[in-house]
């Protein structure tokens, strides 16, 4: 009983430490500001990329292939205020030298100086000064350190974080006083910052890939991103009014196997490989596999699309309610006159329904 226990607690944390799957990139061949690439990757897939890491970066080169243009609109936008708390608290009390809070990107780190009675004026993030940490306890209490090392920001934050809770927050005017009174008269960083870049979906990746010398924000005009399509990827702020290719994004996840099967052993390898062969419930999907489908080596891609023996009535073999339907002139292939399993065509991208012994690429997906 106590091996059964052990191995349901082994299998637990192995889903609950399961990465989420990847999401899917295309790169589109379409020329528009970074505004129209959202519009058009929100109403057709799910929104302009989000990248979280080297992986990322190679998966948008592969996506685009041979793109025949230099860079590519991806998410990062900038808004000018995003005042946060390095421990994720919610900003609820400000502390603002009036005149002093400037808002410019390369600004985006906070500090109080106790001559202004204990107002907080916006520095640059590579300055340099003391800084406070905060010790919270189980109880509820907190206590303050001044360290009297000048540290960047950063490196303050990483700091506290290694030896104490994390830099100072502030929530109320109270707490203000006991962190100035803790100060002893010094300049010092808190743990407030300005993080002006922000993911078109919402995303939380804290991944940059910027070019040497970028972001500039020429003219506080430059305020979404471009990444490279040659070596490096890198990535640099511009107008959004720039017309550009870009990169969209979706959950739903295609895999295009470029090996010659039966129907029968396509279903096999997809249910060993990924999920199941696909199924195609909506007009966007449509649309994905109609992508996806574009680097076929055989005319149609097999879907999981079959026709009943005893009914005669088509079914996708993963259950799903078979509601949306892309046959080939509208009409649903009726038994015996055609073959009894799914495919789509790589031309037009119609269904059409074959032999299933033919031999043709096939459509996996995964999740």
């Amino acid at each position: 009983v106590m091996e059964k226990a052990q191995l349901a607690v082994a299998l637990l944390a192995v889903c609950v430490i399961a990465p989420a799957p990847a999401m899917k990139y295309y790169y589109m061949k379409i020329n528009m500001t970074w505004a129209g690439a959202q519009k058009y990757c929100r109403s057709i897939f799910g929104d302009l990329a989000t990248v979280s890491g080297q992986a990322d970066l190679d998966r948008l080169q592969e996506a685009a292939g041979r793109p025949g243009a230099l860079a590519a609109w991806i998410g990062l936008y900038r808004e000018t205020q995003n005042w946060q708390w390095s421990n994720g608290q919610e900003v609820t009390f400000h502390g603002w030298n009036s005149g002093w809070l400037s808002g410019k990107v390369g600004r985006c780190l906070v500090l109080i100086s106790n001559w202004s009675r204990g107002q907080w004026n916006d520095g640059g993030c590579l300055d340099t000064y003391p800084f406070i940490c905060c010790d919270d306890s189980s109880q509820g209490s907190r206590t303050y350190t001044l360290i009297e090392q000048n540290k960047t920001w950063a490196a303050s934050r990483d700091h506290c974080r290694q030896q104490h809770t994390d830099l100072v927050t502030i929530s109320s005017p109270s707490e203000n006083q006991a962190v100035r009174e803790a100060a002893q008269g010094s300049v010092f960083w808190i743990g407030l910052f300005n993080e002006p870049w922000e993911w078109s979906d919402g995303g939380d990746s804290s991944f940059r890939n910027w070019a040497r010398g970028e972001p500039k924000n020429l003219a506080d005009s430059e305020k979404c991103v471009l990444q490279s399509l040659e070596s490096g990827s890198q990535w640099n702020d511009v107008t959004c009014q720039t017309l550009q290719p870009f990169f969209c994004q979706h959950d739903f996840q295609l895999v295009l196997v470029k090996e010659n099967r039966s129907w029968e052993e396509a279903l096999d390898y997809c249910r060993t490989h990924h999920t199941d062969l696909t199924s195609l419930l909506s007009q966007t999907e449509q649309d994905l596999a109609a992508l996806e489908v574009e680097g076929a080596r055989s005319p149609h891609v097999w879907l999981g699309l079959r026709q009943s023996f005893v009914s005669g009535s088509w079914f996708w073999v993963n259950r799903e309610p078979l509601r949306y339907t892309a046959w080939a002139r509208g009409e649903q292939p009726q038994c015996p006159k055609s073959g009894r399993c799914g495919a789509m065509s790589t031309e037009t991208s119609s269904w059409a329904a074959l032999g299933c012994e033919e031999k043709l690429n096939f459509l996996c997906y995964t999740g």
